[in-house]
């Protein structure tokens, strides 16, 4: 009785499933697997080109970020009325920074603090395209996957085999409950 339970469930889902699966292809106009493996290739694409630029720009970020840390301590360095040797090695090291990055003043500090959330916002934006590639991706790669196994055959001879299970079992049952 339980398996029967369970069988029902499972066809229930696979029904649930195909309706699903039509649905997104009759709301993206899939008329072909063809088609379909053109979406999904210009998915991975798209999901590649994101990945690349959100390597580029996490690169571009860091270096950001380190140069806001260097050029703000060479800021707070050039306030401090007296420095260590330490300090006045970073000075130098730091203003050179400053200098080849043409940041003169704490306003020009400014400009690289919008630099990097400006950069860390696109960052954000790609990695939001990149999940929603993967989402679409693996949405459209099940409905690859069951046209694969429909023309195969195995999908349908698989739903009426299991089908026939359960008619089988409910006779069974029948015959059982009219015996006793």
């Amino acid at each position: 009785m339980q398996s029967c339970f369970n069988s029902a469930i499972e066809n229930n889902l696979d029904v649930y499933k195909l309706s699903a699966q039509l649905a997104i292809i009759n709301r993206d106009n899939i008329n072909s697997i063809g088609e379909l493996n053109g979406k999904i290739q210009k998915l991975k694409n798209e999901y590649e080109n994101a990945r690349r630029e959100i390597n580029k720009l996490s690169e571009k970020l860091s270096q950001f970020e380190a140069i806001e840390k260097q050029v703000r301590e060479y800021f707070d360095l050039l306030e401090k009325s007296e420095l260590s040797e330490v300090e006045k090695l970073q000075l130098k090291v730091y203003g050179s920074l400053a200098e080849r990055c043409n940041i003169h003043s704490r306003d020009g500090l400014q400009r690289v603090e919008n630099l990097r959330k400006d950069t860390s916002e696109k960052v954000e934006q790609l990695s939001k395209q990149m999940k929603k590639c993967k989402q679409l991706y693996d949405t459209y790669a099940d409905i690859a996957d069951t046209y694969k196994k429909i023309s195969e055959g195995d999908y349908i001879s698989n739903l009426i085999k299991e089908k026939e299970k359960q008619d089988e079992n409910k006779t069974m049952t029948a015959a059982k409950k009219r015996s006793r």
